[in-house]
């Protein structure tokens, strides 16, 4: 983990830091997309 304060001066921190971001999004909206399309087989 590098300190706070080093994380602007360093765009592959922050590039890190909005993959790392945008991978958790995109997880929790696969699982919410799985969700939903299992109720809706189990609706049907």
């Amino acid at each position: 983990m590098l300190p706070v304060n080093c994380l602007p001066m360093q765009p592959r921190g922050i590039l890190g830091l909005i993959s790392c971001v945008m991978f958790v999004i995109y997880c929790s909206l696969d699982i919410i997309c799985n969700k939903l399309f299992s109720f809706t087989e189990f609706k049907h």
